[in-house]
Formats: structure tokens, C-alpha cells, sequence
């Protein structure tokens, strides 16, 4: 909502008259990205720990999936939020593009983790 309302103050400010489906366009695609980077900087923090500590592996598995679903379900809260999501198609497109992109990243991240993790218990 703030999104919206600086759209139409800064349209205002420049003497024109603000568009509302760019705006709402704008709006949405912002609200898209900042899920994603919420999921994204979530679950970068709770990696962390996890690649500090030296765990066994199925209970790094354990909590490396937790997270992942944990971090899945914080994004798709957005379809809570604002089901028009999957109304309009060019709004459907870029949820679903990083929603997978959040798979790929979480997916490779975990892969990793758990590789190290193995190095780590060697030692």
C-alpha cells in the first residue's frame, strides 16, 4: 500500500496523472520480489549455524528441510495475502519463476551444506 501511494505522489509531483494499473503492476511485482527476498535472507541466516556446527547427518537433513519447507510456505504466504497472484497471468509468471528459483537456490544450498557436513565428520 505504501507502494501505491509513493507511485501516485511521485506521478503527482511530476505534474501527471498517475496510472493506476502501472502502478498496481508495480505494486504487486514489489511485493512478489520482497517475498522472495525474505525467503531468500531467512534462510541464508538459519544456514549459518548449520554450517558452523558439526552435526550428524540425518539431523542436519532433518533441520536443512525443515527450513527449506519453513522458507517455501513464508513465500507462498504471499498467495494469502493477495490471491490475484495467480488471477493475471504476467503476475502468475514471475511468483512461479521464483518460486522455483527458491527451490533451485535452497535445493543447491542444502546440497552443499550436507557435502561439508560430510567433510567436517571425517576430520
Amino acid at each position: 500500500m505504501v507502494n501505491l501511494i509513493t507511485c501516485f505522489i511521485e506521478a503527482l509531483n511530476k505534474g501527471s496523472v498517475p496510472n493506476i494499473n502501472n502502478t498496481w503492476d508495480s505494486v504487486i511485482k514489489d511485493e512478489i520480489t520482497s517475498y522472495y527476498n525474505n525467503s531468500i535472507n531467512g534462510f541464508d541466516k538459519n544456514l549459518v549455524e548449520k554450517k558452523i556446527e558439526k552435526f550428524e547427518q540425518e539431523e542436519l537433513m532433518d533441520l536443512l528441510y525443515r527450513d527449506y519447507v519453513k522458507f517455501i510456505f513464508l513465500y507462498n504466504d504471499l498467495l494469502k495475502k493477495n490471491s490475484e497472484i495467480l488471477l493475471k497471468e504476467s503476475y502468475r509468471i514471475l511468483f512461479e519463476e521464483k518460486f522455483e528459483s527458491l527451490r533451485n537456490i535452497f535445493g543447491n544450498s542444502i546440497e552443499k551444506i550436507l557435502e561439508e557436513n560430510i567433510e567436517k565428520t571425517k576430520k
